[in-house]
């Protein structure tokens, strides 16, 4: 791809079908410059002049192959420091594409290659007005696009879904304290309205039971914690084999992309690694009912990696710092109650990304206080809660079920609902802006009037829509309306432009 035609809109990761039929019809003015991550096969992409194939952005070597025109701009000391904040994101997201770690001085070359395609693509002769994200962004190209156009001044917005089936927002930022949810004016048809939100907001939200089927997915029986090695798998040995042939000869198109050596050896090493750690979580457990009737915080850990932590979590992407935080601001007597993520560790078929995430020492330096209790992956977060007086979390769904039930929070990360009373983040503790004593405090009734108020509050910010082809088709509302209201909602935010 050797020229971009002007464009005044980028979209990146609008891949999902649901997406791509949302800005499919925008004006033709308004053509947008799409970075979606494509097959790296599809050579006709390359010369596609709508399209930036976020796959060849995945290594510093494609990229000067397949965009090296665009790599001029010059980058300054001064612009270097301006990224520092750009550069810690940056390298926390590599350890998700990089299998085998990188030299702190090709990361380095890596980063610069990036930043200095992003300055070039937004500068001034390409007219680029603002940017929308399918999602927060979290891989390092985006996260370098993401600031590139903040250094810039460009128009930044996320979508985001919230756990309120049909409602999604807009956000202008991806970080605590510098993020704002996007109000819109009261004549856009594609808001929900304010008395559907307040009918429907506690009902069970098909969005919300997703994230539960693909948990309970993950842990088919308490046996699967206690077979043998070899057997658990040689049960499913068929099924294992195909999507093994099928890994192999697709892997190169992953961002990964190992060598068919290189496979079989993270394979191997993913396979024994997450069994490993499965089991040594399990063996360190104790029963949740011994602690029921103490006064427990509930901390699940995020499955990782994962937007949701990085980059949403900021610096609590290392979960270790919010329980030593909680243990800190706690009284003596309460117990934080952690449990590991069921996915993270599953018995299923070994998932790569998940090989620099999690290991025993992390785990032993959770187990070091007696105040910090592990249970079982297999204890029903629902169960918990209900004994829980506070649940606390970096972004997880966890905080809008536990307020949904009456308990307050203490969110470590940006969600959709950072600004209701009873989810404070927890700078707003540490700041004497929230008293952590009226938090625990807060009767149930109170909670569930802190959301309302919160909903009320947002109404304006509720987009009827969806942020994917899979939670569409499970609406009870017709997919070309969908598509319509947050369409609508795009060409809004152009026209402030």
């Amino acid at each position: 791809m050797r020229n971009f035609k002007q464009k005044k809109t980028i979209f990146s990761s609008f891949g999902d079908d649901f997406l791509n039929d949302v800005i499919e019809h925008l004006d033709e003015k308004e053509i947008p410059l799409c970075i979606n991550y494509l097959n790296s096969n599809v050579q006709s992409n390359l010369i596609n002049q709508n399209i930036i194939n976020a796959r060849i952005l995945a290594r510093e070597d494609s990229i000067k192959t397949h965009y090296g025109n665009f790599l001029d701009y010059p980058l300054s000391e001064l612009k270097l420091f301006e990224l520092n904040e750009c550069r810690i994101y940056f390298n926390r997201t590599t350890d998700r594409i990089f299998l085998k770690p990188q030299s702190s001085r090709s990361l380095d070359s890596y980063f610069h290659t990036l930043v200095s395609f992003w300055f070039f693509i937004l500068s001034k002769q390409f007219e680029i007005k603002s940017i929308f994200f399918g999602s927060s962004p979290h891989f390092p190209w985006d996260i370098c696009l993401f600031f590139v156009a903040k250094l810039l001044g460009i128009k930044t917005y996320i979508l985001r879904r919230t756990l309120i089936e049909d409602c999604v927002t807009f956000d202008s930022d991806f970080r605590y304290g510098k993020s704002k949810t996007v109000k819109f004016d009261k004549s856009f048809e594609g808001l929900v309205e304010i008395n559907q939100l307040l009918k429907t907001y506690q009902n069970n939200s098909y969005w919300l039971d997703w994230s539960k089927s693909m948990i309970n997915h993950s842990i088919s029986s308490k046996s699967q914690t206690k077979i043998s090695f070899f057997f658990g798998y040689f049960t499913k040995f068929n099924k294992l084999i195909k999507h093994f042939y099928y890994e192999l000869s697709t892997n190169k198109d992953t961002y990964s992309q190992l060598s068919k050596l290189n496979y079989f050896k993270f394979f191997y090493k993913r396979l024994v690694q997450q069994r490993l750690l499965l089991n040594y979580w399990e063996s360190n457990c104790v029963p949740f009912d011994d602690y029921k009737d103490s006064p427990i915080v509930y901390f699940p850990l995020h499955f990782q990696p994962e937007r949701s932590s990085d980059p949403e979590a900021g610096n609590y992407s290392q979960q270790i710092l919010v329980i030593k935080l909680l243990l800190n601001l706690l009284p003596e007597e309460w117990k934080i109650l952690v449990k590991e993520h069921p996915r993270q560790n599953s018995a299923g078929f070994p998932n790569f990304r998940r090989f620099h995430y999690r290991n025993i020492s992390e785990y032993d330096e959770m187990f070091s206080s007696p105040r910090v209790v592990p249970i079982s992956v297999l204890v029903p977060s629902e169960l918990v809660i209900k004994h829980a007086r506070l649940t606390a979390s970096c972004t997880g769904s966890i905080i809008w079920e536990g307020m949904l039930k009456g308990k307050p929070s203490i969110s470590f990360g940006s969600h959709w609902h950072n600004t209701c009373e009873s989810s404070p983040h927890i700078n707003d503790i540490l700041n004497g802006k929230v008293s952590l004593n009226a938090l625990l405090k807060k009767t149930k009734t109170k909670v569930k009037e802190d959301v309302q108020s919160f909903l009320i509050d947002n109404q304006l910010s509720f987009i009827h829509s969806s942020n994917s082809s899979q939670f569409a088709s499970q609406s009870k509302t017709e997919r070309n309306v969908l598509i319509r209201n947050l369409r609508t909602s795009i060409r809004i935010l152009q026209e402030q432009l």
